[in-house]
């Protein structure tokens, strides 16, 4: 929570915030995107960028993150990921997908755009033809350490998944239950 430590890892970053205020509709845990009667354009219009290492920590604000969810094509396995590298307080967690901050590169539709590129930085996946990211939902933990981030979660069906960022993913198919 050091705010100089921050400044000096992400200088410039910048990272897409929208007020707390705007996402207390938006319950703990999964909630299907459906219920809240918003799209993503909606959310693209209530928030700005600011630097990182402000919106760290920052209870003000709320980090909007695409949470990209990659299940085999017949939708019985999740393709799961383990922190091995990069930030600290994510280091040896499981997680039953990926994604990251929405940057100023990510422009036009900056979330679904965010969400293609962090697919893409991070995994190299196959999809049947016209097998397309589908936003599905909201995530939010307010009791964990990343209680400042707001997950927007897509789903893919991949026939193949592989990771890219080696040195700080280990990635393997699980079953659902």
């Amino acid at each position: 929570r050091n705010h100089a430590a921050l400044a000096k890892k992400y200088p410039t970053e910048q990272v897409f915030v929208v007020p707390y205020e705007k996402t207390k509709c938006i319950p703990d845990n999964f909630t299907l995107a459906g219920k809240l009667k918003l799209d993503l354009a909606d959310w693209e219009q209530k928030g700005r960028f600011i630097l990182r290492q402000d919106a760290a920590y920052n209870p003000a604000v709320q980090q909007l993150i695409p949470y990209i969810l990659v299940a085999n094509a017949k939708g019985k396995k999740l393709y799961v990921l383990e922190r091995i590298g990069g930030e600290e307080r994510l280091k040896g967690s499981l997680a039953l997908g990926c994604g990251g901050h929405i940057n100023p590169e990510d422009a036009g539709d900056i979330i679904l755009n965010s969400a293609l590129r962090e697919m893409n930085e991070e995994l190299k996946i196959r999809t049947k033809r016209n097998e397309q990211l589908r936003f599905i939902g909201y995530v939010r933990d307010l009791t964990s350490k990343t209680n400042d981030h707001t997950g927007f979660v897509f789903l893919i069906h991949a026939t193949s998944a592989s990771v890219r960022e080696k040195d700080s993913l280990i990635g393997r198919w699980a079953a659902l239950p």
